[in-house]
């Protein structure tokens, strides 16, 4: 964190819900009903410094 990306370097974003929260009662639930509507939204500002 904090470094910079070396030249081809990549990153990869995944956004999911909690993978294991079945498994832990204090985890938010992630069960979805058969013909309820899930929606999801991400937002990514990547940003370049001059000169870099």
């Amino acid at each position: 964190m904090g470094a910079p990306y070396a030249a081809h370097a990549g990153v990869a974003l995944e956004p999911q819900l909690w993978p294991d929260a079945p498994r832990h009662a204090d985890f938010p639930p992630i069960t979805l009903a058969p013909g309820t509507a899930w929606r999801q939204r991400s937002a990514v500002h990547l940003t370049r410094r001059p000169g870099d």
